[in-house]
């Protein structure tokens, strides 16, 4: 089934757009956004407060709480499934391109692994080094190592701990991939490098005057920590710097510009990869060039 998929780099519009076009063609909007899963997280991840159409996905999690790509995808078929029972049209809006891949290709279903495997790679990790554990990636399942940069940390450590888990390489997981069912149409806003960059700068200023900090503070007085799963989410963990007093508001802000301008090139090399259609920054204004 043909699924259209709104994406594109943060501060790109992706969710004004979407809005738009679901009040076009009656329809509802599942969010691929790894930030805004998680509660009490709203103005740092940008979260559509007082939506137009309903969005799904958007506090499920709570900030101590990780989330996979692979419960992604589940979560996002279930959605996909009751907005098309109910006769509206699923669109998906976000710039997380691992939930984008799951939805649309599919991963292997997640083999349960007892936490303590991770925690003795994650130990091994810092008494030896990323190197010595990809040199045993690449002698227990050369072929993922053929496939996984030697300096890419959470990809070697996931490897080995299905590896070690299950006595089975990875490799062999990923040839089993679930067939999604999903033929996707993607859409995005094409900005020059410049403008998105400007965006960028003028929305994290937006955000701080909107509150953040303070966000920041109440997060902190319910006893949730910058080590967090949630607190990953980029500028979060710079706020708290702010709040114990390491540097000013200035120097704040311009470090959450740097990560944020650092997270969106990453994402537009990523969707790079796709064959996106990307539509002019006028079509914010207007839906012209854009059908049913």
């Amino acid at each position: 089934m043909k699924i259209l998929f709104i994406v594109g780099p943060t501060a790109s519009g992706k969710t004004e757009l979407g809005i738009k076009i679901c009040r076009r063609i009656k329809g509802e909007i599942i969010s691929a956004d790894s930030r805004q899963i998680y509660k009490y997280m709203d103005i740092g991840t940008a979260k559509p407060l007082n939506p137009e159409v309903p969005h799904y996905l958007i506090d499920i999690k709570d900030p101590k709480e990780r989330y996979s790509a692979y419960e992604f995808y589940l979560d996002a078929k279930r959605c996909i499934e009751d907005i098309l029972k109910r006769g509206k049209r699923p669109v998906v809006v976000g710039g997380t391109g691992l939930y984008i891949r799951a939805l649309t290709e599919g991963l292997f279903p997640q083999p349960r692994i007892s936490p303590e495997v991770k925690e003795r790679l994650l130990e091994e990790l810092k008494e030896k080094g990323i190197e010595a554990l990809y040199h045993e990636l690449e002698k227990v399942d050369p072929e993922a190592a053929s496939k996984i940069h030697p300096r890419d940390r959470q990809r070697i450590v996931r490897a080995l701990e299905v590896y070690r888990g299950t006595g089975i390489p990875i490799s062999q997981f990923w040839k089993k991939k679930i067939d999604t069912g999903i033929e996707p149409v993607y859409i995005g806003i094409g900005w020059e490098r410049k403008e998105l960059y400007w965006r960028i700068e003028e929305r994290v200023k937006r955000m701080v005057e909107s509150g953040w900090v303070d966000e920041v503070r109440n997060l902190l007085s319910m006893g949730y920590s910058p080590s967090d799963p949630g607190f990953s989410s980029v500028g979060y963990r710079e706020v708290v710097g702010f709040i114990e007093g390491r540097y000013s508001e200035e120097i704040m802000i311009k470090l959450i510009v740097k990560k944020t301008k650092e997270y969106a090139r990453r994402q537009i090399m990523w969707f790079r990869k796709l064959p996106v259609h990307w539509l002019s920054p006028d079509t914010l204004g207007s839906l012209s060039g854009i059908s049913d």
